[in-house]
């Protein structure tokens, strides 16, 4: 068994998960106020995580981050499936000042009212992503795939293919 990380998550689908705050609540954990407008399905910040073998699918949230948000966090994803999530911003994945690593992941089908259809990255979120294939993603504005706003992710043997935005 690897301890390395603080968490992981092996084996599961997350599903149906919906982050819209829409009761304006401040939510908190270990008495610090969580940002509930985020990460539909998972919201990851500052720690050491691990997702294997998971299906992140039609989850939703008004903020960033349909099927995930990564706050000031590195995680390692290797074998994920992130399909059919919606948000503002960050359709399948949110990343705001982190560095994920994705290895044999795909991102299909999301969509961001705004922008990042697959992934948004921002504020030096430079993920490494090896072997991830975004397919059928869409923006209203940018990115039907991948927008970056200070950030220069490293792309090995990546497959970007059927993805549409508005603005490009």
């Amino acid at each position: 068994f690897d301890d390395t990380f603080s968490a992981r998550l092996d084996g599961f689908t997350v599903s149906g998960g919906n982050a819209d705050n829409s009761r304006g609540e401040i939510l908190f954990l270990n008495s610090r106020p969580v940002n509930s407008s985020g990460g539909g399905g998972i919201y990851l910040t500052r720690g050491s995580f691990a997702i294997n073998n998971t299906i992140i699918f039609h989850n939703s949230t008004a903020g960033s981050g349909g099927g995930l948000v990564v706050l000031s966090a590195n995680p390692v994803i290797t074998d994920v499936n992130i399909i059919r999530n919606r948000a503002d911003r960050g359709g399948g994945m949110f990343n705001n000042g982190s560095s994920p690593n994705l290895t044999r992941v795909v991102i299909r089908e999301n969509h961001a009212e705004i922008t990042g259809g697959g992934m948004h990255n921002l504020f030096e979120s430079n993920a490494t992503l090896t072997a991830v294939s975004f397919f059928n993603n869409s923006s209203k504005s940018s990115g039907g795939a991948i927008y970056n706003q200070e950030s220069s992710p490293e792309l090995f043997n990546v497959l970007i293919s059927g993805n549409s935005s508005l603005l490009g």
